[in-house]
């Protein structure tokens, strides 16, 4: 009976033990920066508070700019509401998980469209008070990025470019080839990665639905990219589009390097990277995975 007692006595300790280490290890992801969690709590409510008002503020500013009435304008708007619904849901994620590994994904998927909206209002000239909005916006974001140790806005991308335009020497039909490329294997990619992923540990789960809408919005992107292409003479006018894609491809990156699917849908996923890959390099932007720290 004494034996029985002592074993028991040994095994609550050992739980005890290990909740303590995972509280300490929670704990610590915070302090590696001296922020708490109540902190970073903290830097994601300003990041919601400034993103709200500047989607309003950018809307009325592009109303009353040469972008109103044209599909410019709509996809600098549609790009304004996803930065304000991926604030929204890193607040989710903030709030259900302890530990800043688990939503640093959030956290990339905000600063990635925040870049693009960023190389947007470099570009342009709109009023003085969405401008300074924007200031704020980003200022919030980049202690953001701090927090979780990613590249601050207009650090992600090839600083030795003028805003992403090629100077390679490819031609503007190989280039042409190299988007019928990638737009191919997209679509052969997004319906493997639907059949891997019903077929893992994550069916029926909101990780599979969310990786899935990643996929979905690749394939989406490449389109945009498509029309923009053929709309436009100029590289420079459609590097956002090239900037899109490589950005999303980066989150599901990430999800393929983190989770183990069928052998299929990793060659599948190797063929993607390798033709964003090449694109990347025709608009001197960086590579797919290069991104991140």
């Amino acid at each position: 009976m004494k034996n029985y007692s002592l074993k028991f006595f040994v095994v609550v300790m050992a739980i005890v033990g290990s909740i303590g280490a995972t509280s300490s290890n929670v704990n610590a992801q915070f302090a590696r920066n001296n922020l708490s969690r109540a902190q970073v709590d903290r830097l994601i409510r300003n990041v919601e508070e400034r993103v709200d008002r500047f989607v309003v503020q950018f809307d009325y500013a592009l109303d009353n700019s040469r972008l109103n009435n044209t599909r410019r304008e709509d996809n600098l708007n549609q790009r304004a509401r996803d930065l304000e619904t991926a604030t929204d849901e890193l607040r989710r994620e903030f709030d259900r998980n302890d530990s800043r590994r688990e939503n640093s994904a959030e956290v990339r998927r905000v600063l990635n469209i925040a870049s693009d909206i960023n190389v947007a209002m470099r570009n342009r000239r709109l009023n003085q008070a969405t401008e300074r909005n924007w200031a704020v916006v980003r200022t919030e974001l980049n202690a953001l990025a701090r927090a979780y140790n990613l590249p601050q806005l207009g650090g992600a991308y090839n600083q030795n470019t003028y805003n992403g335009q090629g100077n390679s020497n490819l031609s503007r039909a190989r280039i042409d080839r190299l988007i019928r490329n990638v737009e191919q294997r997209v679509d052969r990619f997004v319906v493997q990665f639907d059949y891997a992923l019903d077929n893992s540990r994550l069916n029926n789960t909101r990780r599979e639905n969310r990786l899935n809408q990643l996929a979905r919005d690749l394939e989406q992107a490449t389109d945009e990219l498509r029309r923009e292409f053929d709309r436009n003479d100029s590289r420079r006018e459609n590097s956002a589009e090239v900037r899109k894609c490589l950005n999303i491809a980066s989150d599901i990156d990430v999800a393929m390097r983190n989770r183990r699917l069928n052998r299929a849908t990793e060659t599948n996923w190797v063929a993607v990277r390798t033709e964003l890959n090449a694109l990347a390099q025709a608009y001197n932007l960086s590579s797919v995975g290069g991104r991140y720290r």
